[in-house]
């Protein structure tokens, strides 16, 4: 998998781990199976954007803090399109970031 969904992935369970749920909680949370979860934290599986949403709003957290900064780490949006669209990304990023301004 590319570098940037192992991040995502520390990222996820950094984040879980803070809040102390359970990866079960947030894969019932998530209607996905503990073992995809697992999966997803330690970078072995591919996330989609609704499935990253929804993960940061059940750990009440922005998107944006789920995704790799690093230009090292960006995400390929060209060979990785089944990931994440751009368009999309960039609009959840914007609600994320006037949500929390509020």
């Amino acid at each position: 998998m590319h570098g940037a969904y192992k991040i995502i992935g520390e990222r996820i369970r950094e984040y879980r781990k803070k809040k102390k749920i359970y990866q079960q909680e947030l894969a019932d949370f998530c209607n996905i199976s503990r073992g995809s979860l697992s999966n997803i934290e330690s970078g072995k599986q591919r996330i989609t954007i609704d499935l990253l949403y929804n993960i940061a709003k059940k750990l009440e957290i922005p998107i944006f803090n789920l995704i790799p900064a690093d230009p090292d780490s960006q995400i390929d949006f060209q060979s990785s399109t089944r990931i994440i669209d751009s368009s999309i990304l960039l609009r959840q990023i914007d609600e994320a970031k006037r949500a929390s301004e509020k």
